[in-house]
C-alpha cells in the first residue's frame, strides 16, 4: 500500500524473512498485478535457521523414537 504513495520510490526486490512475511509474494501478485510499480518487482523468501532447526527436533520428537535409540543392541545368538 505504501509504494503507491512515494512517487520516487519503486522497489527491485521484495525480501521477506521467515513466517511472518510468507504470504506478501502471494498479495503481491493476487492483489497488484497489473499496476506498473508493482509488477517488476521480484521477491526473496528466507526461512529463518534456527526456526528451521526447532521446527526439525519437533518433527524428531513426534516421531517417538524413543524406544528405538534406547533400546540396547541385541546380539546374534542364533548361529547356523
Amino acid at each position: 500500500e505504501t509504494i503507491a504513495h512515494l512517487p520516487d520510490f519503486e522497489p527491485d526486490i521484495l525480501h521477506c524473512n521467515d513466517w511472518h512475511t510468507a504470504l506478501c509474494p502471494v498479495f503481491l501478485r493476487a492483489h497488484y498485478s497489473g499496476l506498473p510499480k508493482y509488477d517488476k518487482i521480484k521477491t526473496i523468501f528466507k526461512k529463518n535457521k534456527e526456526a528451521a532447526e526447532k521446527e526439525k527436533e519437533e518433527e524428531v520428537e513426534e516421531l517417538d523414537l524413543s524406544e528405538i535409540i534406547e533400546e540396547e543392541p541385541k546380539e546374534a545368538t542364533d548361529k547356523e
